[in-house]
């Protein structure tokens, strides 16, 4: 497992999180043709401490999933997490650029920077649900996890979305159903 205090991780992904929502980067931190930046940080502003990118990217994944699925459990969690390393694999761009771009995950980065109620819910280190949520991103991060999703690289919750294009997507054949678990229905893209 991806060794790191509970309490040092929530505060790790807190501080850049933040970062990245109050658009404190400069240029240099944008991945060039994805629109996603990746927290640029040296030990002036961290404590004195290097920021280690595995554990940012762990950290990030959990958090990810615990806001997106906590109230679908372990099985949710762990869906939502497949679709974000399903991406990471299809595109090749880091796992936490993937996350952090705009209007991927709403409870990260929401569309067109609009208010998502999420980006205030930050877990209590003793929350075991987020416990969970971190040990399910070490397995996907290590391989051991068995993806739920057969592929997805995307989901929405069809009682609560609103994205317009996403169910054009749907209509024209462009992403295929794979899974519902939970309140979220999963797809991955067709080829047209």
């Amino acid at each position: 497992m991806i060794a790191g205090n509970v309490h040092t991780v929530i505060g790790l992904v807190r501080f850049a999180v933040r970062r990245k929502q109050m658009a404190d980067f400069d240029n240099t931190n944008v991945i060039e043709g994805t629109g996603a930046t990746m927290p640029k940080v040296d030990a002036g502003n961290t404590g004195g401490e290097a920021i280690n990118w595995a554990l940012w990217e762990w950290a990030l994944l959990a958090l990810m999933m615990w806001r997106e699925a906590r109230s679908e459990g372990e099985i949710g969690m762990r869906a939502t997490g497949h679709v974000a390393w399903n991406r990471h694999k299809q595109t090749g761009q880091p796992l936490g650029v993937v996350i952090t771009k705009d209007a991927q995950f709403t409870s990260i980065n929401p569309y067109k920077k609009t208010y998502d109620s999420q980006l205030d819910v930050w877990p209590d280190p003793a929350n075991t649900l987020f416990l969970i949520a971190m040990v399910i991103a070490n397995e996907i991060l290590e391989g051991t996890s068995s993806d739920p999703t057969n592929g997805s690289t995307h989901y929405w919750n069809p009682q609560m979305a609103t994205s317009l294009s996403f169910q054009q997507c749907v209509d024209e054949g462009s992403l295929l159903k794979t899974a519902s678990i939970g309140r979220h229905d999963f797809y991955r893209e067709v080829k047209i």
